[in-house]
């Protein structure tokens, strides 16, 4: 089960208490957000328009869903209605990209912008950064021009990210660059596009690490923890479970570490012992999960990862076909239901429907299912999906009697899984793993040099302080023959 619908399912609910409790650091940020507000009655000018779309952009990180969206949609109005006063171009530009952004799910009883009225927004916003050289509003304006695109266009989503990335490094926001780096990796983990997703999720951990917790600090944790779960994904894409098993126990020493902001790691241990055939065990950990009894409301979208990878099971080891097809549909229903927007799981789930009625030989059923869900993925580029649909389809096809079509689709899929399970990811993962082992190495030497160094310091030290005890009984000697012929 691909990690990137955890992870977006995750972000939809805000923090489910289930998953992510209220945390300290959380806490911490809430305290410094009340802090600001309570400052920006004491500024004026351009300073106090700065903290007011401060306030909204943290407002958006840091508040409970329920209150941040008005929150943030108030303070970028004033924000804005001041910068436009005193003529503060960048004020305006910032002002403007939160309203673009904040607008989409306002609750106040104002209409809402349509997504051509929020871009013209954010281009007018990003005019005005290249105008005035801030680095700063235009790494918001790109990131929330990929923020639109998410569902539309992938390939414009992550052009939108590395422009957005650029900038935020270059304005010295180590905190939102790792966030795009984190997008990235998922991005490209999703079409297939294993070493430019592999070279992403290392820059993700580099920067995640040092990101900047003034802003936000639960959400750099939050971030690192995401970079941890990237690495563990790429792993596992790679077949290398021993170094996916390393990273979910770094995501696990991350939460014990930070208490409160503990990732709940049972279904990422269940999805990695069913890809490695481990069916028994994965059973274990996926009943744990979906039997889990704090899934409410949104959360239930958390509990239909399991169903999936449960039905999974049932269809890959049990044969347990139509046990299978009920929780698929289950699954689907429910992301339907709680998470309209996350069409790109819909496409995997309508596939492996498919291969269950195939299973069945149920062959007329199984091909409207595979034909769908093929169809979806090639409108969204999911190649893994797409590779997957291919082999569905020939089977299908072949099942059929149609002999033509279903060697059409066997070459589409062994096009397509040569591409994708390269030599070149695989080398890039290993060479990954000699860097790491070089890197221990160096510092072993580097250690030992200095300990070295520091033995050799004492015995100077040792040496000067023998010459000096000599020195000081030949004296004592020499003054005694001295005194004794006196």
């Amino acid at each position: 089960m691909k990690k990137y619908l955890f992870i977006v399912l995750l972000l939809a609910v805000n923090f489910l208490p289930a998953f992510c409790q209220t945390i300290g650091a959380l806490r911490i940020d809430s305290l410094r957000l009340d802090s600001a507000k309570q400052s920006v009655r004491l500024l004026k000018g351009s300073a106090r328009v700065d903290l007011l779309n401060d306030i909204a952009l943290r407002t958006g990180y840091i508040s409970p869903h329920a209150h941040r969206i008005d929150t943030s949609f108030l303070y970028a109005t004033e924000a804005l209605n001041e910068a436009t006063t005193i003529g503060y171009r960048p004020g305006v530009a910032m002002a403007l990209i939160i309203l673009s952004a904040s607008s989409k799910d306002s609750t106040l009883n104002m209409p809402g912008k349509d997504d051509a009225t929020k871009e013209r927004d954010i281009r007018k916003a990003i005019q005005i950064g290249e105008e005035t050289n801030n680095n700063e509003v235009l790494g918001w304006g790109y990131y929330y021009l990929g923020d639109m695109s998410l569902t539309k266009d992938l390939a414009k989503m992550s052009g939108y990210l590395q422009r957005s990335m650029e900038y935020f490094l270059k304005a010295n926001d180590t905190l939102h660059a790792a966030e795009c780096a984190n997008w990235l990796c998922t991005n490209y983990e999703y079409t297939g596009e294993y070493e430019r997703s592999f070279d992403y999720g290392r820059k993700s951990l580099e920067l995640s690490k040092r990101g900047n917790t003034d802003f936000s600090l639960s959400w750099q944790q939050f971030l690192e923890q995401y970079s941890l779960s990237s690495m563990y994904d790429l792993y596992t894409d790679a077949g290398d479970y021993e170094e996916a098993m390393n990273y979910l126990h770094a995501m696990d020493q991350f939460g014990k570490d930070h208490k409160g902001n503990e990732w709940d790691i049972v279904q990422f241990t269940a999805d990695l012992f069913y890809k490695m055939g481990r069916y028994d065990s994965a059973l274990v950990y996926i009943n744990r999960w979906i039997n889990n009894g704090a899934w409410v409301g949104g959360g239930k979208g958390h509990q239909a990862i399991g169903w999936a990878i449960l039905a999974q099971i049932y269809l890959d080891s049990t044969k347990q076909y139509d046990k299978a097809i009920e929780l698929f549909t289950k699954w689907g229903d429910t992301l339907k239901k709680y998470h309209s927007t996350v069409s790109y799981a819909e496409t995997g789930n309508l596939i492996s429907i498919g291969q269950a009625y195939d299973e069945k030989r149920d062959y007329t059923t199984a091909l409207q299912y595979a034909k769908q869900g093929v169809d979806l993925a090639q409108e969204k580029n999911q190649r893994p999906i797409m590779m997957h649909g291919y082999k569905v389809l020939s089977s299908i096809y072949y099942h059929l009697g149609k002999s033509e079509n279903a060697y059409k689709y066997l070459l589409k899929y062994n096009t397509i899984r040569d591409s994708i399970q390269n030599r070149q990811f695989l080398l890039r993962i290993y060479n990954a793993k000699k860097d790491a082992e070089i890197e221990k190495k160096q510092a072993q030497v580097l250690l030992l040099d200095a300990d070295n160094k520091i033995q050799g310091q004492q015995l100077k030290r040792d040496a000067r302080q023998t010459n000096l005890l000599f020195i000081l009984l030949s004296v004592l000697v020499l003054a005694g023959v001295f005194v004794y012929r006196s």
